[in-house]
C-alpha cells in the first residue's frame, strides 16, 4: 500500500488546494483513500485514490478533473 503522504501530495497537486480529511477506507476488498480537499476557490473536493496503485478512481470536481 503506498504512504498516505503520497497520496496527499498528489491530491494537493491535483486539485490545487490542501487536504482537510483523510481516511482509508475498505471498498469491496479494494483498498482507498477518501481525501477532502479544501481548493484555493474554496471548495471542498471529495476524491478517491486506489490505495494500492495510486491511481485516481473519481472525484466530485466540476471543473472537468474524474
Amino acid at each position: 500500500m503506498l504512504p498516505l503522504r503520497e497520496i496527499i501530495v498528489r491530491a494537493e497537486t491535483t486539485f490545487s488546494g490542501q487536504v482537510v480529511e483523510a481516511e482509508l477506507e475498505d471498498e469491496r476488498g479494494l483498498p482507498t483513500y477518501e481525501i477532502k480537499v479544501l481548493t484555493r476557490g474554496g471548495r471542498v473536493v471529495k476524491v478517491r485514490y486506489d490505495a494500492l496503485t495510486g491511481a485516481l478512481l473519481n472525484s466530485n470536481d466540476k471543473d472537468g478533473r474524474r
